[in-house]
């Protein structure tokens, strides 16, 4: 298949690194600490900010203190995280194109994921502190475009 662009912006977790295994572990025990079943709250977390997600679940003046529970909690460890299957070698592949990471993880996170599933990072990555509004608002994904000098809406 060939589909011409001039860059590609790639999604990290669950489209190049798969942290399934770790982010269930940590949100079950959270989940337990707060009073939250972890799988509704599992049931639309993927692709949001940690935060954003905490949000629709506590009061505004606890959300900070939570989500930064959590965030301790899956940064415990590392196992279960591997790369998708396919993806080390379509970045290995990608013949000059451009290309960036735009992801709701922050940029510890996704230094420590990436690095254990042996998926390069690119010298453009949007993070999760990189923009206002997380996912699905386009701001992650026209920044990443704006650094990689491309025009989104071509």
């Amino acid at each position: 298949m060939i589909l011409p662009c001039a860059a590609v912006l790639f999604d990290v977790d669950g489209t190049l690194v798969d942290s399934t295994p770790l982010i269930e572990r940590a949100a079950r025990e959270w989940g337990v600490e707060y009073g939250i079943d972890p799988d509704e709250f599992l049931s639309d977390a993927h692709g949001r900010r940690t935060g954003d997600r905490v949000a629709d679940f506590l009061p505004a003046d606890q959300v900070a203190e939570a989500t930064a529970r959590l965030d301790e909690l899956e940064a415990k460890g590392s196992e279960g995280i591997t790369a998708v299957p396919g993806a080390i070698d379509l970045l290995a592949n990608m013949s000059g194109l451009p290309y960036a990471f735009v992801t709701s993880m922050d940029r510890a996170q996704l230094k420590v994921r990436s690095g254990v599933a042996g998926v390069p990072l690119p010298q453009v990555v949007v993070t999760a502190e990189d923009v206002p509004a997380g996912k699905p608002d386009p701001s992650g994904y026209l920044q990443a475009a704006f650094q990689l000098g491309v025009d989104p809406y071509e």
